[in-house]
């Protein structure tokens, strides 16, 4: 293939490909103008939507539904084999609060280790208090009460253990309010001792100075002290009749936080529906594994680079799909004859192909078509089978060439070692060919037409049995390891078959390539397992400018015939003036 070349703003051709070998300035043909190949890396981005989500959980609706059942089993279970421990409840009133958040203080205290401990004592229990602590919570309703929670083994166990936190929740607070008490009785004390021992100090000094003999401003001395000393006595006097009072004061508010703190409702079993816990665990086992059935669903479908629609698929393989079915069910007995009888996708599949089928070639005067499968040789096989032995049945003789990895189709057709085979169906006769297992890249009756210099030919037998053929059909996957230019020995027409959902993008785009590279021009696809929901045509993007068709290389042709394809082609541009 030529490529154009700009030279000065004028495209011209850089050889000439005449007869004669006449300079003549043609146009040439350029492989590239159509669309740049895409990235393998970008092959299968798609645009996520609401609409993809819903066709996602649609498809996924097995599984999705498979998890939130197994959820409800599962939360339905836990119930039944761990069901919750019974509980209890008791409400303790306490006085009215003197300050924001000392309501907070009693909750904390209430679930402290010290009054866990004491609660212990009371039970006469050896278990640890931390482990105490996570049998029992307490809550502060209102700015008053404290409702206490305890579970236990049974609802006895937890009424006890109800009451018992309660009671030295209450002892505790007596405990710390007379504590309270004692210090600040203690800390006016000590300021009464202070004021008294200043008082002292200040009449010893006045007695000194009273039996002194007179001496300049002994007067004066004396009658500061007598002051001083009279304002101390003042100050003590008021200081023992304030203490007195607080000391008082102190002794009513806690005798009324004592008497005011009080077990308000003493501990009670609080009463467990079996049904409606079972419900409740049910339900959130449901929910719970709806979520996760979902979220795997809906998160696999967004990472995932695997194929489904009409649209990606001729996309990133480059060739229409003409056809898509539903799911393809496997053939599971009757006559191998006619393999799909049960399965009416398999017919749909096999009129298809029937369709596709090329007129004969000349020479050797044989069509062909070739089932290129991607992912599931198996539903390519029952095809293809399908579709020779009904041209069999038509009186066509019929070459079916299986060149996949344990030939699934020779296979259906009791045809199982390599070789040439002619097994006799209900519905006609079916010429198999099976290559050997170390045949990679078997060469195919056409390989005369490569032209020369193409390794490899086929045995007599297979050109024999293929001379006297009406059709050659063949079943084969390839390996981008191995590429397919044997492909083109086996056919001149590809079909690519694919399952929705199953193979990547890179995959496919690789398998178009191959077969393209071949030169095999007429290629097609058959999506199978297409969703319901799939609107899009499945038309190839442009890949050539309809401006200036794209010419490949024929290697039938020899330098006449090139001469007069370049020739054509450049009677169809514009000249340059």
């Amino acid at each position: 293939m030529r490529s154009y070349r700009e030279r000065g703003g004028v495209l011209a051709s850089a050889a000439d490909y005449g007869a004669a070998g006449q300079a003549d300035t043609l146009w040439a043909i350029d492989a590239d103008l159509g669309d740049p190949e895409p990235a393998p890396a970008g092959l299968g981005v798609g645009l996520v939507n609401l609409g993809f989500i819903k066709s996602a959980l649609r498809r996924g609706a097995a599984f999705w539904c498979t998890a939130a059942a197994l959820g409800l089993v599962a939360g339905a279970g836990w119930y039944t084999a761990r069901p919750p421990a019974p509980q209890a409840t008791a409400t303790v009133l306490v006085p009215p609060s003197t300050y924001t958040g000392e309501i907070l203080d009693d909750q904390a205290i209430a679930q402290s280790r010290t009054v866990a401990t004491a609660a212990l004592r009371n039970l006469g229990s050896h278990e640890s208090a931390t482990s105490f602590l996570r049998q029992y919570a307490v809550t502060t309703p209102t700015d008053r009460v404290l409702v206490i929670t305890t579970k236990a083994g049974s609802a006895t166990a937890a009424v006890r253990a109800a009451n018992a936190v309660a009671s030295a929740f209450l002892a505790f607070q007596r405990q710390l309010l007379q504590v309270q008490d004692r210090l600040v009785a203690a800390s006016l004390q000590q300021q009464v001792a202070q004021s008294q021992q200043h008082l002292d100090s200040l009449s010893a000094q006045i007695s000194r100075l009273s039996g002194a003999s007179s001496a300049p401003g002994h007067s004066a001395r004396l009658a500061s002290l007598r002051s001083a000393h009279s304002q101390a006595a003042d100050a003590l006097a008021e200081l023992k009749l304030a203490n007195t009072q607080t000391v008082a004061s102190m002794a009513v508010s806690t005798a009324t936080a004592v008497q005011g703190s009080r077990v308000l409702d003493p501990g009670a079993a609080v009463p467990q529906s079996r049904l409606k816990g079972w419900l409740t665990y049910a339900v959130v086992g449901l929910v719970v594994g709806l979520a996760l059935g979902t979220g795997i669903v809906v998160i696999r479908a967004v990472t995932s680079d695997k194929l489904r629609r009409r649209d990606d698929v001729a996309r990133v393989l480059g060739a229409p799909v003409k056809l898509s079915v539903g799911r393809v069910s496997d053939f599971a007995g009757g006559d191998p004859g006619d393999p799909a009888v049960a399965d009416p996708e398999i017919r749909r599949i096999a009129t298809y192909l029937r369709r596709t089928l090329p007129e004969p070639t000349s020479p050797p005067g044989i069509a062909s078509l070739a089932i290129v499968p991607v992912d599931d040789p198996h539903a390519a096989a029952l095809s293809l089978v399908s579709l020779a032995t009904g041209c069999s049945g038509r009186g066509l003789r019929v070459v079916l060439a299986d060149l996949c990895s344990g030939a699934p189709a020779a296979h259906l057709l009791g045809a199982d070692t390599p070789g040439v085979h002619q097994p006799t169906t209900s519905a006609g006769k079916v010429s198999v060919v099976i290559p050997e297992p170390d045949d990679v890249a078997p060469v195919g009756p056409l390989e005369h037409e490569l032209g020369a210099g193409r390794p490899g030919r086929a045995s007599e037998q297979l050109i024999g049995v293929s001379g006297s053929a009406d059709l050659l059909l063949t079943l084969s996957s390839l390996d981008p390891a191995v590429g397919a230019e044997h492909l083109a020995t086996w056919t001149q027409t590809a079909v690519v078959m694919l399952t929705a959902g199953q193979s990547a993008a890179e995959r496919v785009h690789s398998v178009g390539e191959m077969v393209r590279l071949a030169g095999i021009d007429q290629v097609s696809a058959v999506l199978v397992g297409a969703d319901a929901t799939d609107q899009s045509l499945g038309v190839a993007r442009g890949r050539d400018e309809p401006t200036a068709p794209r010419l490949r290389a024929d290697p039938l042709a020899g330098d006449a015939e090139s001469a007069s394809i370049a020739g054509d082609a450049a009677a169809s541009l514009p000249q340059p003036g």
